[in-house]
């Protein structure tokens, strides 16, 4: 195993100035206006050579200058996160890749639907669509105007969560099952469902558990604790996850958003706390 330490660039064969460059290319990008803000870090062969932060907290004139513990909404980088969780219940005996997923989930109906495996939501061969495009929206439109009321709330689940899933456990596909890969945070969000079921507890809290805890990622959260609200990145109006898309997904900095353990794209972390996570990962899960 390969644990992460503190080195120099020669520690991890890496040409220094070079190094440097990359460094100056960060500070620059940000004092051009390419991008308002850059978390950086870099390792190799275990060795952090590189952790740095460039630009501004927020975009208001005001704001403090961004810190290397600042958190990030790491939007689909979430993604990996739920599937880790995934995995080790399959390690445990207790889901199967080849089953359906309306045995853990049984509410899940439509045309089809009884051939979801739980492998399809993994690998977005479920054509299920984004949460975004016209077949979601659509539905979502026709059942609200219906009087479409949701059922009682699990009192291990979120709100919100739990009315997305309510909603959507009939959700328009776009093709049989197996046939078409749609990228689509629905997908993940069925796998947390199905992670919150099995262990019995939140999803946010079993993340916690066996993946940030395990791993030391003591700056990534599911939902964010009001104390380290003022640690989170906020984007300026217009830029990629600044602006609500819809009564479910509001900007990326509000603390709606960040209070919701969504397993598509809801994780907020740090550039070291990721980098612990990818170390893991080339370690063989270790």
């Amino acid at each position: 195993m390969t644990p992460l330490r503190r080195g120099t660039p020669e520690d991890a064969g890496l040409c220094a100035a070079r190094l440097a460059n990359v460094r100056d290319l960060c500070a620059r990008w940000v004092r051009e206006g390419h991008t308002p803000t850059l978390g950086v870090c870099v390792a190799r062969r275990g060795v952090v050579v590189l952790h740095d932060a460039f630009g501004n907290l927020g975009p208001g004139p005001n704001s403090p200058p961004l810190t290397p513990d600042a958190l990030f909404p790491v939007a689909s980088v979430t993604k990996p996160v739920t599937a880790t969780l995934i995995m080790q219940l399959v390690e445990d005996g207790l889901l199967g890749l080849n089953r359906p997923a309306r045995e853990y989930l049984p509410e899940l109906s439509g045309d089809g639907t009884d051939e979801i495996l739980v492998h399809h939501l993994l690998t977005h061969t479920t054509a299920y669509p984004w949460h975004t495009d016209p077949p979601m929206v659509e539905h979502a439109q026709r059942k609200i105007a219906a009087g479409f009321v949701p059922p009682p709330c699990p009192v291990d689940q979120h709100p919100i969560v739990h009315q997305w899933l309510s909603l959507f456990w009939d959700a328009p596909r776009l093709a049989p099952v197996g046939q078409l890969m749609v990228y689509s945070d629905h997908n993940y969000d069925l796998l947390a469902e199905i992670v919150r079921r099995i262990a019995g507890r939140p999803f946010a809290t079993v993340a916690r558990e066996r993946v940030f805890e395990p791993l030391g990622m003591k700056d990534s959260y599911l939902v964010v604790p009001e104390s380290e609200a003022p640690r989170v990145v906020q984007r300026a109006p217009g830029l990629p996850l600044a602006d609500p898309q819809g009564p479910f997904f509001p900007g990326a900095g509000s603390r709606e958003f960040q209070e919701t353990p969504w397993g598509g794209m809801g994780l907020f972390s740090t550039p070291f706390d990721m980098t612990v996570f990818g170390q893991m990962v080339l370690n063989g899960g270790r």
